[in-house]
């Protein structure tokens, strides 16, 4: 009989397909999740509890199958063949007294001994019959045991510890089946040589039967031959109640071997069932799967985009405050630009007081002026006034930066332009030039660039102060040999800058040049170009009224992303400078972001 094979399916992971939800509105999103979530769970949780109820009815339906098993039907026919071996033991000895009689020794001795060997063979039979029964007893305490091994680990694990339970019933069962069968078998051999060692018996007595039976009608002693008769008739008797049991043996293991083909195909039935709610269970952990699976990922996108307000909210925070400051700064700047140009009205005031005073003392003076004279003072009073002008305006621009000139291309919003234009060019082909050579490292390819910035920032800075010293002693050699001037007035001042500012322009070209010579150190073409276009820039910087800044040294402390961006790496410290920030003049506002690299 072939023993049946099942196989535990595994929980499945991948969740069941299912159709798209309706969309709903972000304020019920919540509620519909959670509402989905919970009958799901709710259907998940009934079928668990018919899945328990269906395998509580195959423990008992086994449980009953053991009891039936344990009780075989064989005892009632092992306890008939033990009182016919002692019937038949008593008749033997019967058979002693009248064989004693009749002379007959030796044929009741071979008799005896066959009877022997009977007895024996039943003697076997029925230990054999006993390790059955043992068997049973055995499987059925070990069934027991397993039971209560599966009830206490559905209570720890429903799904999987079922699958495991029947899975290791079925193979104890499957032992089970297989042993008895053998057994069976073994029994049925038995059987057949005890009808085989009957039949030879009945052989051998044949002859002596014939014997019996002409003795009777020799003998005179008819009491012999009654004994005789009597003891062939208890004998033949025997057989035929030896071969009852063996019939009602075979019946009794066709029985069990019917009621073994129910009870395995009742398994078969209860195993489909059991898997069939498995698999249902893990159809419903997938989609339980796939649903917690979503609602993570929105409680992460959700998370993500709380986080990006809260980064906007402390961003504008910061704008809030940098912008207070700055309004702070610049009320500030105001109320002092306002107090000067009230002291300038005041000092214009005042002049033109003295000048009207002076008009008055020289009205005063003159008795009769001539009309000649009159016209030449109206033109002095306007050439004054001009002056006076002029000087105020001067006064009130000259180191301002915060008064440009709009019709200028190189006033500092565009220089700052020009200078981010610098880095995303001319910087980076000198630094891809740098690393295609394979001497150097990126970082020292920045550092390259980086010190050849300084130095053309410094050089143009030289020039430019050299620039104004040259225009003021060249003022001081016109007729003022003997005196020297610390410091010329105003409208002086800035004329001399205005001039500078004018130039620069002509000069910027020849003054790049000088700064190659100077600097020469091997620059290939893309590197001597960036040199260039550094001087040019620098000179514009430095030659406003105040000159444009540009922070060169290395930053420290924690990174400012308020002054530079990262560069490949961002960090809470700086490893080195990449690009300087620019500002509108030093101490003054940012025109330009710096670069540097974090760690």
């Amino acid at each position: 009989m072939a023993t049946r094979k099942t196989t535990a399916k595994k929980k499945s992971g991948t969740p069941t397909k299912q159709g798209n939800p309706t969309p709903v509105n972000e304020n019920t999103e919540g509620t519909y999740l959670e509402g989905l979530y919970k009958d799901t769970l709710e259907k998940a949780q009934r079928t668990e509890e018919e899945l328990r109820k269906k395998l509580k009815a195959l423990e008992i339906e086994n449980k009953r199958l053991q009891e039936e098993n344990t009780n075989p039907k064989g005892n009632s026919n092992n306890d008939g063949l033990r009182a016919e071996n002692q019937k038949l033991k008593e008749e033997n000895e019967k058979l002693k007294e009248t064989a004693s009689d009749n002379g007959k020794k030796s044929e009741v001795k071979v008799l005896e001994k066959q009877v022997e060997e009977e007895r024996k063979r039943n003697i076997q039979i029925t230990s054999k019959l006993e390790e059955v029964q043992a068997d049973f007893k055995r499987l059925s305490d070990e069934n027991k045991r397993l039971l209560g091994e599966n009830a206490k680990q559905r209570e720890t694990s429903p799904n999987n510890g079922n699958i495991q339970d029947t899975s290791r019933l079925e193979k104890e069962q499957a032992d089970f089946k297989r042993g008895l069968e053998d057994e069976i078998r073994d029994l049925m051999k038995t059987i057949d040589t005890q009808k085989k060692e009957l039949e030879r018996l009945n052989a051998e007595n044949k002859p002596l039967q014939d014997e019996n039976a002409k003795q009777k009608e020799t003998s005179p002693n008819d009491g012999n031959i009654k004994d005789t008769s009597k003891l062939e008739k208890e004998q033949a008797d025997f057989i035929k109640r030896l071969e009852d049991e063996i019939r009602g043996l075979k019946k009794t293991i066709d029985n069990q071997k019917k009621e073994l083909e129910k009870t395995e195909k009742k398994i078969d039935t209860q195993q489909k069932k059991v898997d069939n709610h498995i698999n249902e269970t893990n159809a419903v952990d997938g989609e339980l799967s796939g649903l917690k699976d979503t609602i993570n990922a929105q409680k992460k996108e959700l998370e993500t985009k709380n986080t990006k307000v809260k980064t906007l909210e402390k961003q504008l925070e910061e704008e809030k405050k940098r912008n207070e400051a700055e309004f702070r700064k610049l009320e500030k700047e105001n109320e002092e630009k306002t107090q000067k140009i009230e002291h300038l009205e005041r000092e214009n005031l005042e002049l033109i007081e003295d000048h009207d005073k002076r008009k008055e003392l020289m009205k005063k003076q003159t008795k009769s002026p001539l009309p000649g004279n009159n016209s030449a003072l109206m033109k002095e009073n306007e050439a004054l006034r001009n002056r006076l002008s002029e000087l105020a305006g001067a006064k009130l621009t000259e180191g301002n930066p915060n008064i440009a000139d709009l019709s200028d291309k190189n006033r500092p919003t565009n220089l700052a332009e020009n200078f981010s234009e610098l880095y995303d060019n001319e910087w980076t082909d000198a630094l891809e030039e740098l690393l295609d050579q394979g001497k150097k490292s990126e970082e020292e390819g920045i550092k390259v660039l980086l010190d050849i910035l300084k130095d053309a920032y410094a050089f143009s800075s030289n020039q430019s102060t050299n620039f104004y010293s040259y225009m003021s002693k060249g003022l001081n050699g016109i007729g003022l040999k003997d005196e020297k001037v610390k410091s010329w007035p105003i409208g002086v001042s800035k004329q001399i800058k205005d001039v500078r500012k004018s130039i620069s322009v002509l000069v910027a070209g020849s003054l790049s040049k000088e700064f190659i010579t100077s600097h020469n150190k091997g620059y290939a073409e893309a590197t001597k170009k960036y040199a260039k276009a550094c001087a040019s820039l620098c000179w514009f910087m430095c030659v406003q009224d105040p000159p444009v800044f540009v922070e060169v040294n290395t930053p420290k402390g924690t990174f400012d992303k308020d002054l530079y961006r990262a560069y490949t790496k961002s960090g809470q410290a700086y490893a080195f400078l990449v690009w300087p920030p620019l500002y509108l003049y030093k101490g003054g506002q940012l025109l330009g972001k710096g670069i540097a690299q974090g760690c």
